[in-house]
């Protein structure tokens, strides 16, 4: 079990927040994704400051994600 654990951390290095962030948006692994939850606070209420900085806040993690991806796929 040991191993398997360590080649799978060895495997997904670096991309473990990736992959974490996009389950966290699948429909079917969370009632509500994250970020659509967020957008929805917002459509619903637009004066409401708390639904706006929850969006901000998944939106600063969407740019760090597709951050994260480009320095993985270019290796800087």
């Amino acid at each position: 079990m040991t191993k398997l654990l360590a080649w799978l951390f060895r495997v997904t290095n670096g991309w473990k927040t990736v992959i974490g962030v996009i389950l966290a948006q699948i429909p079917w692994f969370s009632d509500k994704p994250l970020l659509v939850g967020a957008i929805e606070k917002v459509v619903a209420n637009p004066k409401d400051a708390q639904a706006w900085g929850e969006l901000i806040v998944q939106l600063l993690i969407i740019v760090g994600v597709v951050h994260r991806v480009a320095k993985n796929v270019t290796g800087k």
